[in-house]
């Protein structure tokens, strides 16, 4: 089973998929392990063994003690595969969270009807009854959000019909998820490209969603592939060269301290006390083990003392109070 400084046991018991006994599902979010997998790059897989790639990668998530698992419709085949993974029992051993379609065109009756629909496809895909986590995905603007009888009011029905434990909102638009803290509605954030080596900027949520009791997950901390060794750079306009100025720098750094850069970047998301949850899209058991690695064996609290020295990349936060 997984251990370290930051697990905690999973102490729920489930029936019928559904989160049981003295816990709530927000206080069960906060019981399962600080490390979570996010399921977008095994929904890309290709190739005839994708489906067993997939399943083998879920499957040794769980029993190596990762308790939370995300995914969403677009994540290509995502939920599918997940959904095959959780079969045999492995769906009671975990807590579950999913998104919502990103289709926000129309009318906020059109898209909530759209929110539904695209929610009993969920249910289908991942052959579950109850999804413990739904969270708005990718809203263009807070009213796609907010709007009366729009994505918020409708995610909430859902809630209050028992169909949903917890709700939230996943998007990298920080002033949505601060505006969504803000509603004292939601129970998780999940930001993603804001917590990194290369930018810091989720920041500026930790304090209201302490204070409001909403949990922060943290999406992609290696920056969607850009934050590992083998990383290609492709240029679109300026980006990438911009990136590759930033991470040459951290490269090297993390080789003359016995580190792959994803490594680096990993433990950096991990370290960061008031992310709850940090999720890695591992897309293969090797994968997987390294990410279990880094949660096993967190870095020294001096170690990043000497990156901010050295880089300028600021010490995780609970870790400097």
């Amino acid at each position: 089973m997984l251990t370290g400084p930051s697990h905690s046991a999973t102490v729920s018991i489930r029936q019928n998929n559904k989160t049981t006994g003295n816990l709530k599902p927000t206080e069960f979010m906060r019981t399962t392990t600080r490390l979570g997998l996010g399921t977008a790059s095994l929904g890309s897989l290709d190739g005839d063994d994708a489906d067993d790639s997939a399943i083998a990668t879920i499957r040794a998530a769980i029993d190596a003690g990762i308790d939370y698992i995300d995914t969403a419709p677009h994540y290509s085949d995502g939920e599918r595969r997940t959904g095959l993974a959780l079969a045999d029992g492995y769906r009671d051993r975990v807590f579950l969270s999913t998104k919502t379609s990103r289709d926000y065109s129309g009318s906020p009756h059109e898209v909530s009807d759209r929110i539904r629909h695209s929610f009993e496809r969920s249910l289908n895909a991942l052959e579950t009854n109850f999804i413990d986590l739904f969270l708005i995905h990718d809203p263009p603007d807070a009213d796609a959000v907010f709007a009366p009888g729009a994505a918020l009011d409708t995610v909430l029905r859902l809630k209050s019909e028992g169909a949903v434990g917890a709700v939230g909102i996943g998007v990298r638009d920080l002033d949505i998820l601060q505006a969504g803290i803000a509603s004292g509605q939601i129970d998780a954030v999940l930001t993603f490209l804001e917590y990194t080596l290369l930018s810091q900027s989720a920041t500026r949520l930790f304090a209201p969603a302490a204070a409001g009791g909403v949990t922060v997950i943290n999406g992609s901390p290696i920056g969607m592939g850009m934050l590992v060794d083998n990383f290609e750079a492709v240029q679109i306009g300026n980006v990438y060269i911009d990136v590759e100025k930033n991470r040459a720098p951290l490269r090297e750094w993390a080789h003359a301290n016995d580190l792959t850069l994803q490594g680096l970047a990993l433990h950096y998301s991990l370290a960061e006390c008031r992310i709850a949850r940090t999720l890695t899209g591992a897309k293969s058991v090797p994968e997987l083990e390294e990410s279990l690695g880094c949660f096993r064996n967190p870095l020294p609290v001096e170690l990043w003392a000497r990156l901010e020295e050295d880089l300028g990349v600021p010490a995780p936060l609970a870790l400097r109070s």
